[in-house]
């Protein structure tokens, strides 16, 4: 029988300072963000259902956790939020995070904000 997710050990409590701090950054971001973020968690909640592979599911977890992280740099969100490119729809280009970073000289405080997940 399939468990609710918030009775599976190791999630967070709401209140958790590390969920927090990113909800903080989830309260200042524009509807569009937001849009793209519910539109990307169903789109791989329906490809994880569709084809019984959970890595989209996954792999969208660590990306958003990485974007939130960091935008609660100061730096990274002032240079993230002038960028001029919206979130990337069909026919338009992903914005390189880590190339736009670099080009304003702040991809070292970047990649120290965003405590990267996965293997170590």
């Amino acid at each position: 029988m399939k468990k609710a997710f918030d009775t599976l050990d190791g999630l967070p409590e709401r209140d958790d300072p590390d969920v927090e701090a990113l909800m903080a950054v989830v309260g200042r971001a524009p509807r569009e963000n937001l849009e793209e973020i519910a539109r990307s968690l169903l789109r791989c909640a329906l490809a994880a259902e569709r084809t019984g592979d959970i890595q989209y599911l996954s792999c969208l977890g660590e990306d958003t956790l990485v974007t939130m992280r960091l935008r609660t740099d100061p730096a990274c969100q002032k240079a993230l939020s002038e960028y001029r490119h919206r979130p990337a729809r069909p026919g338009h280009q992903s914005v390189d995070v880590r190339e736009m970073l670099a080009a304003r000289g702040l991809l070292s405080s970047a990649l120290g904000a965003a405590r990267f997940v996965g293997p170590r």
